[in-house]
């Protein structure tokens, strides 16, 4: 406070100020969100013309973040809807999405928002990758973030984009049976609800004026007791005088002034007392949920209400009409396309994308012809297409890219841009070796004997 005034007025201003809700926002997010979790199961609706809220059809990439040090949202709560929603991590590849999550060892719940270690870290590691995670092939990854040591003192990071699947979601919950009380709350609330809406509400609404609205408001405890202390009440008036005169006159302590020690032993001894008796309050609440809602009769009366929303089989989600229509194209395309079903097999088969790899591919797609000169919505449909093949049918889709590329010179260019983005052949697993090995037989190639360091695509001209 004495350092940074503005900066300490502008953090207190944003964290105690008010908001109002209107009657209908807030039994949205109650039903929705928090008691219900119907966006998370994909049962939500807006308005009244029963607008459905479906997840699945977000196409821009979803990023998650999440930490083992959150008591409020831990990772198994924040990355469950990705289970509940889909039926496995294929119908999200086929589905043409992008979800990201990453998983903190230590922060907490509103650390993951304002701490400076998590901007400097993981948000600005995001921010910078997030236009190369546009040309990212559709499906399920972890961002892994590593610090790396340089010479010069000054840390930098690794990224790499790992591709998940839904087991390692799974691995951080051991099962669903902390979620089943919360049938029966939800069940009781929409209960309590109805019976609110049907004889209370028509009172309440008659009872209440905006006078007596701003007057309830008024007197919260959470308002008062910050009115109390401000400029608004007159018994307070002599602090301003008094508060500039210790501004004037204040100086900084010596270091071995004995009250500093004794402050310094009294916030630790507070903080420990908060931390105390935070725990036994978050115990005794979950104690007392449970004994309320965690029996057998509670489980019965919430039974029909921890049902799962219906997810699609395998079998359906091959019969869908855009997967369908892809899969009759799997002989049908060009150069564009066999360079894109080609990342799409490697990056399927290695598991994830490095930074450095996810930037080289971005660059191909946004500076290079015949990239560039295609509009970015029919890129994007031609990636989902080629992910939809390369994950439903691997080895026809490596057999018939002789199909796509009829000419030798883009043979010979196609094959030279699937080895300039994964980068040194030191750097590439037995497995990409091996699938670049592919390529080149089927697209009768010489074998792979060196490192192509320069872009392939970088002097092509636009048609």
């Amino acid at each position: 406070m004495d350092t940074t005034r503005e900066s300490f007025l502008a953090t207190e201003k944003w964290w105690s100020s008010f908001c109002l809700l209107h009657e209908n926002e807030i039994c949205w997010i109650l039903e929705n969100l928090f008691i219900g979790n119907r966006l998370g199961k994909n049962m939500a609706y807006l308005g009244s013309g029963r607008q459905h809220v479906d997840l699945k059809q977000i196409r821009a990439p979803i990023i998650v973040f999440a930490s083992h040090g959150d008591k409020v949202t831990p990772p198994q709560q924040a990355l469950n809807w990705i289970t509940d929603v889909y039926e496995d991590e294929e119908e999200i590849r086929v589905r043409g999405q992008h979800i990201i999550y990453m998983v903190h060892d230590d922060i907490g719940h509103l650390g993951i928002f304002v701490s400076s270690k998590v901007v400097n870290r993981e948000f600005r590691q995001v921010a910078t990758t997030l236009e190369a995670i546009e040309a990212l092939m559709p499906g399920l990854y972890e961002m892994c973030v590593k610090d790396v040591q340089e010479h010069d003192g000054r840390k930098s990071f690794s990224v790499e984009l790992v591709e998940r699947s839904f087991k390692d979601i799974r691995a951080l919950n051991d099962n669903y049976r902390d979620e089943f009380p919360f049938g029966a709350v939800d069940r009781a609330s929409e209960l309590q609800a109805q019976i609110y809406h049907t004889i209370a509400r028509p009172f309440v609404r008659a009872a209440v004026t905006t006078f007596t609205a701003q007057a309830c408001r008024s007197v919260h405890p959470e308002r008062l007791s910050r009115a109390l202390i401000s400029s608004r009440n007159p018994m307070l008036a002599g602090f301003r005088s008094i508060s500039e005169q210790v501004r004037q006159s204040r100086a900084k302590a010596r270091v071995d002034n004995p009250f500093l020690l004794a402050e310094a032993l009294y916030v630790q001894h507070i903080a420990q007392v908060m931390i105390y008796w935070r725990d036994l309050r978050d115990m005794m609440y979950e104690l007392t949920f449970h004994s309320m809602w965690n029996t057998p009769l509670q489980h019965y009366f919430g039974d029909r209400y921890e049902v799962q929303a219906r997810q699609m089989t395998p079998e359906e989600l091959r019969s869908r009409p855009d997967v369908q229509c892809a899969l009759k194209m799997i002989a049908t395309g060009g150069f564009i396309e066999a360079v894109i079903r080609m990342m799409a097999l490697l990056v399927s088969d290695r598991g994830g994308i490095r930074r450095d790899r996810l930037d080289r591919w971005s660059r191909v797609l946004t500076q290079n012809e015949p990239f560039r000169s295609v509009p970015s919505d029919r890129l994007t449909t031609i990636t989902r297409q080629q992910t939809i093949i390369a994950t439903l049918e691997r080895e026809q889709a490596i057999e018939t890219l002789p199909l796509l590329l009829d000419d030798s010179e883009e043979r010979r260019r196609a094959c030279l841009v699937a080895r300039y983005v994964p980068g040194p052949i030191a750097e590439m697993s037995p497995k990409t070796i091996d699938l670049l090995g592919r390529f080149a037989q089927v697209l009768e190639q010489p074998p792979i004997t060196g490192d192509v360091t320069e872009n392939p695509l970088a002097q092509m001209k636009a048609e």
